[in-house]
């Protein structure tokens, strides 16, 4: 049998290294025959750490080097945090396979261990992400909701110095990093806060023409959670919600059945609609139809329209 040879493309952060590795594990258990090398890319969402993510360009920025390299034949496959990866793909492209999700909660981060609950007044809270600062700010109006950007230990390293007394990050990439020296992290509940298209999933993209690595690629892939994934990027599509907006949506497939979740806030709290639909797997279209229809007659897409004041 002839060698094969599966080039894994990633980013360099030591999460993004994380990620491939968990993937890379899975495909080596399903296809002991297979030789992966692992390739870093260097994007745009590494090189400038400074500037807010709307004004580089929105999560995209950290995927499109990816996906060059995947148009040019440099790698067969990128591995990528879903919430990064815009709703349109470039020609030729396709996500051909969702493999895990980690816990999908934001969590909040503090030298204390605060809750969500527990959080005082006035406290200076860290996110680049508005629909992190949206929903805060609707759960607390006298926070300090701040931006913050770098990676995930840069981040916390602003904490742990005391420039910040929170923090909010995708408990996922807590859990994957297993960084928990000095700091502790209380998941924050639903009710107060959803989370984006995406949170916690991996996912495998390639070329639609590359008829081999999508069948290696087939054998990892949840069939329950890329419907899930689906259903919360179709919300996240319809609505016109990118990086700038309040939306959070959240999709459970679990035994047949369907839980789909979404609320839309305003960037200053003010306002949040919350909607929710349930039912059979089998009608999953005509139950994220209701759910956008719903949030659309409400008002949603002005909302995330809105932009913060000043």
């Amino acid at each position: 049998m002839a060698k094969h040879v599966l080039r894994i493309g990633t980013r360099g952060s030591a999460l993004a290294l994380a990620q491939a590795d968990r993937v890379a594990r899975r495909l080596r258990a399903a296809h002991p025959g297979l030789t992966l090398e692992l390739r870093t890319v260097r994007t745009a969402g590494d090189r400038d750490q400074k500037r807010a993510l709307e004004e580089i360009g929105g999560r995209g920025v950290f995927v499109t080097a990816l996906e060059d390299a995947l148009l040019a034949g440099e790698i067969d496959v990128a591995v990528h945090s879903l919430k990064d990866v815009p709703t349109q793909l470039p020609a030729g492209l396709t996500l051909a396979a969702c493999p895990e999700r980690a816990d999908p909660h934001d969590a909040l981060v503090s030298r204390a261990g605060w809750s969500i609950d527990s959080l005082p007044e006035g406290a200076r809270v860290g996110t680049g992400s508005p629909r992190r600062r949206g929903q805060l700010l609707h759960a607390h109006q006298n926070l300090r909701v701040d931006p913050i950007r770098g990676n995930v230990d840069t981040r916390l390293g602003k904490v742990l110095a005391g420039e910040y007394d929170a923090l909010v990050l995708a408990r996922a990439g807590l859990l994957r990093l297993g960084r928990r020296q000095g700091i502790k992290a209380v998941p924050i509940p639903f009710r107060v806060m959803l989370p984006p298209a995406g949170q916690g999933t991996l996912v495998a993209e390639a070329r639609r023409d590359d008829r081999s690595t999508l069948k290696f690629l087939a054998a990892i892939d949840d069939p329950a959670l890329a419907l899930a994934s689906r259903l919360e990027r179709q919300v996240t599509s319809e609505l016109g919600a990118g990086c700038h907006g309040g939306l959070g949506v959240l999709a459970t497939v679990r035994a047949g059945r369907l839980y789909l979740r979404a609320a839309v806030v305003a960037p200053d709290g003010s306002a949040l609609l919350w909607r929710e639909v349930r039912g059979a797997c089998d009608v999953a279209d005509q139950l994220v139809r209701r759910l956008i229809d719903r949030l659309r007659a409400e008002g949603a897409e002005r909302l995330l329209a809105a932009r913060p004041a000043g």
